[in-house]
């Protein structure tokens, strides 16, 4: 399964990733939870993320 999330950091930002060999949307936000440091939350989708470069770039 092809996940992807927004991950909420600790500092406020928000970033994209994907995760490629999940076998659930839940499974794919644990594994970045605890694979990438300073993860706050994980969300579906890049809408999040998107809004949040939109708001750096302006």
């Amino acid at each position: 399964m092809h996940v992807k999330l927004t991950l909420v950091m600790k500092d406020g930002s928000c970033q994209k990733a994907r995760v490629t060999d999940a076998t659930s949307v839940e499974e794919a936000i644990e594994f970045m939870k605890t694979m990438r440091p300073g993860v706050q939350d994980a969300v579906v989708g890049w809408e999040l993320a998107e809004q949040w470069e939109a708001k750096q770039q302006a």
